[in-house]
């Protein structure tokens, strides 16, 4: 499994989103995955030899830029490690509830901002933190029911996960 996660981040004095792929993830332990993950979040994207294609890609006219990156993308042979096999897309840093990204790849989890929300808990109604899920995904390659599956099992793993202080928020 390839994960391809993404980066709010500045580049050549732009706002842009960029995206970077976690290779073989199934054989990863919890902690190589942050490694990973912080060694993007920490780094700086106008030296970062892994995003050396998408600056080549910035300095491109516009029409050029969108041939040139469906040329760099498109081989089947490339997918994976390009576009991943799944994505994880966040915004939870901007006030947004829910999205439904559609980035090319299988299945797209999509996470928006963790707020306050009037919710039931063993028959009351309290106030606690709620984060929106949505999944997008193929049908071509995914049914609906398993992508329910999948959605609720993320769900559940969530709330049920000890190390967050919040259990069954």
């Amino acid at each position: 499994m390839h994960g391809k996660f993404t980066l709010d981040r500045t580049l050549g004095g732009r706002r842009v989103v960029l995206s970077a792929v976690l290779p073989d993830l199934e054989r990863a332990a919890l902690a190589e995955i942050q490694e990973r993950v912080d060694h993007f979040r920490d780094g700086d994207p106008a030296t970062m030899p892994e995003f050396a294609g998408v600056r080549a890609l910035q300095r491109l006219p516009g029409p050029l830029r969108t041939l040139a990156y469906r040329a760099a993308t498109r081989p089947l042979r490339r997918r994976a490690s390009t576009t991943g096999t799944f994505a994880v897309s966040s915004l939870g840093h901007r006030p947004v509830e829910a999205f439904h990204p559609v980035g090319g790849t299988t299945i797209t989890l999509g996470l928006g901002a963790t707020a306050d929300r009037a919710a039931v808990r063993d028959g009351r109604v309290v106030v606690a933190p709620v984060l929106p899920l949505s999944l997008t995904f193929d049908h071509r390659v995914i049914d609906g029911a398993e992508a329910a599956d999948v959605l609720a099992e993320i769900k559940e793993g969530l709330e049920s996960f000890k190390g967050s202080g919040v259990q069954g928020a």
